[in-house]
C-alpha cells in the first residue's frame, strides 16, 4: 500500500546582510502575499532574531513536500528566489520536519 502524502513542515533561515535588512523585510511582505495563494500552501509566518536583528526565519507548513517542491521550482523559475538570496549572507538553512503522533 502506498504511503499517503503527509503534510510538509519547513524552517528556511537566512541572515540578512547588515545594510540589507530592510530590504529583506521589505521582499517578504510583498512576497508572502503570493505564496499565500500558491496551491498546497497551509501557513507561512516569518520571524527575526532578537540577538541580532538580522536572522530570519520562515515557519511554513504545506499540504506535501511535493506541493513545496512545486512552489520553490515557480520562485527559482521567476528568478525571485535568486532576487532575495543577493541581499543574505551565505546559503539558506531549510529544514524539513515530520509530525510527531504525541
Amino acid at each position: 500500500m502506498p504511503e499517503a502524502e503527509s503534510e510538509a513542515f519547513i524552517l528556511f533561515e537566512v541572515t540578512a546582510k547588515p545594510d540589507a535588512v530592510e530590504t529583506v523585510k521589505r521582499l517578504l511582505t510583498e512576497r508572502f502575499p503570493d505564496t499565500r495563494k500558491f496551491d498546497g500552501y497551509r501557513t507561512l509566518d516569518a520571524y527575526v532574531d532578537r540577538a541580532d536583528g538580522r536572522t530570519f526565519t520562515l515557519v511554513q507548513s504545506w499540504a506535501s513536500r511535493e506541493h513545496y517542491d512545486t512552489y520553490l521550482a515557480w520562485r527559482e523559475a521567476q528568478g525571485d528566489l535568486a532576487d532575495f538570496l543577493q541581499y543574505v549572507e551565505g546559503e539558506p538553512r531549510v529544514r524539513f520536519f515530520d509530525h510527531v503522533d504525541a
